[in-house]
């Protein structure tokens, strides 16, 4: 899925501008990325030895094989990116893909190599609200599908994504603004708002920071929604 998202600069972009602000950035921490630059099959013992046991090399032909969710085995030609993620429904645990966007992303700074790991170069900043029983301000003005984002009589903020219904009660959750989609596997959410909602106590939220819109890091969420 690809995404449109302009953030606009806040006025009050000190650290001090998110205490009582309707509107906040947040982000989640540079990662570091289960992806290995894979020359030849000597370079296959950089992997885990249980992310490993997802490969198979073909030592005449030079060549991989990955275990892929989508395909069950993907042949691979190397030199190669390989990422790769924790997977049950695949049969050795693990899901591998080829990231052929990588030298693309280490080009423009997107990502970064140190010593052969990748990391994330910065955080990745997206707009959010706390829910307090309105219309969160950050969605008003954006395309949806009907019932797509709903708030009931008991004033439950409901949000309708690709993979489910998020939802929250007033004061209990942060609304995402992740962008507009504009591609998808389901038709039905092409062009409309993506959102989601960050419910507190729960490991995606304590996953994020609030941020300045550069994405320089002020405090955990957890702790500011503590003090607001």
């Amino acid at each position: 899925m690809c995404y449109n998202y302009n953030s606009c600069k806040s006025q009050n972009d000190s650290p001090n501008w998110a205490k009582g602000a309707s509107m906040m950035y947040i982000g989640k921490k540079p990662a570091v990325l289960n992806l290995l630059f894979v020359k030849t099959i000597d370079d296959l013992d950089d992997f885990p030895m249980d992310v490993k046991k997802a490969i198979v090399a073909d030592v005449v032909n030079g060549t991989i094989l990955i275990d892929s969710l989508e395909c069950g085995q993907e042949k691979v030609s190397l030199p190669a990116y390989i990422a790769w993620e924790k997977e049950d429904r695949c049969p050795n645990g693990y899901n591998l893909w080829v990231k052929s966007n990588a030298p693309e992303q280490l080009a423009a700074g997107k990502i970064v190599e140190e010593n052969g790991h990748f990391r994330q170069a910065k955080v990745t900043v997206y707009k959010a609200e706390k829910f307090t029983g309105t219309y969160p301000k950050i969605l008003e003005g954006l395309p949806t599908f009907p019932g797509q984002v709903t708030i009931d009589e008991e004033k439950v903020l409901r949000i309708v994504t690709p993979w489910g219904v998020s939802s929250c009660k007033p004061d209990e959750g942060y609304v995402v603004l992740y962008g507009i989609a504009r591609s998808s596997e389901n038709p039905k959410f092409e062009g409309v708002l993506d959102a989601n909602i960050l419910t507190v106590g729960t490991k995606s939220f304590d996953a994020y920071f609030v941020c300045s819109s550069e994405g320089k890091i002020i405090e955990s969420l957890k702790e500011y929604h503590e003090k607001n």
